[in-house]
C-alpha cells in the first residue's frame, strides 16, 4: 500500500506538464488533454499544493487528507481512479509498526528523519490510532461530510465524473466503518473479559473473607 508516494510524484510531474502546455500558445484550452490521469487539471494551485503537502505528511495525513477532501470543490477530483488509490493507501496504509504503545515526545516538529520510526510508530496502524485517540474530532466526522458532499452531486445518472465518486465515497465509509465496528467489538469483549476477571476474584474473596470473620469470632471467644 505505498502506491501514494508513486502517485504524489506522478501528480507533481502531472501538474508541472499541464502547467507548461497551459503557459504556451493557445492558453488553458490545450493544456488539460495530458491532466486527466491523476485529477491535479482538477485542484488549483495551491490546493494541489496542500494535497502533496498532505500525501507527505507522516503521521498525521490521514485526518488532513479526509478534511481536504470534504470540501464539495475538491471533492470532484475524487472522480479520477489514480487519486482514488491514492487517498486509500494513504488512509489504511498501516505504517511503521512497534510494540509499545506509549512513547517519547518528540524534542522538535518536524520530526528528524531518524527519529520517525521510533516516535510515529504505532502497533495496530495509523488508522486504528487515530480512531482511538481522537473518534469524534477528525475521522468519523470528516467522512460524514465526504458523504454528504457526494450525495450532494447525484444526478440521478449511475455512470459520470459524479456517480464515481459517489461510489468511491460509500466504499471509503463503509471500510472506516469497518474499523469502527471491530474496535467497538473488541472493547466490548475486553469490558466482559474484566468483568468475569472481577466476579472470579469475588468468588475467591469470599470464602476467604468468611474464613478470616470466622476465626475472629473464635479468638474473641
Amino acid at each position: 500500500l505505498a502506491g501514494w508516494r508513486s502517485v504524489a510524484l506522478s501528480f507533481v510531474r502531472e501538474a508541472i506538464e499541464g502547467g507548461e502546455r497551459g503557459g504556451g500558445k493557445g492558453g488553458g484550452g490545450g493544456g488539460g488533454r495530458g491532466w486527466p490521469v491523476y485529477g491535479a487539471h482538477m485542484l488549483s494551485p495551491r490546493d494541489a499544493e496542500l494535497l502533496l503537502q498532505y500525501l507527505s505528511a507522516p503521521y498525521v495525513r490521514i485526518p488532513l487528507l479526509l478534511d481536504f477532501f470534504a470540501d464539495p470543490l475538491r471533492i470532484q477530483a475524487l472522480s479520477q481512479p489514480r487519486l482514488q488509490s491514492a487517498l486509500e493507501c494513504a488512509l489504511f496504509e498501516p505504517g511503521p509498526w512497534q510494540a509499545e504503545a506509549v512513547r517519547p515526545l518528540p524534542d522538535t516538529i518536524p520530526v528528524k528523519r531518524e527519529e520517525r520510526e521510533a516516535l510515529l510508530s504505532t502497533p495496530v496502524g495509523l488508522l486504528f490510532h487515530e480512531l482511538v485517540h481522537s473518534p469524534e474530532g477528525l475521522v468519523v466526522p470528516t467522512v460524514d461530510k465526504m458523504l454528504a458532499a457526494a450525495l450532494n452531486m447525484d444526478t440521478g445518472a449511475p455512470t459520470g465524473a459524479s456517480a464515481a465518486i459517489i461510489l468511491f465515497v460509500a466504499r471509503l465509509a463503509v471500510r472506516v466503518e469497518a474499523y469502527v465496528v471491530f474496535l467497538a467489538e473488541h472493547r466490548a469483549w475486553r469490558r466482559e473479559l474484566e468483568q468475569g476477571q472481577r466476579r472470579a476474584q469475588g468468588e475467591v474473596s469470599a470464602p476467604r473473607a468468611a474464613a478470616c470473620e470466622g476465626a475472629g469470632a473464635g479468638g474473641g471467644g
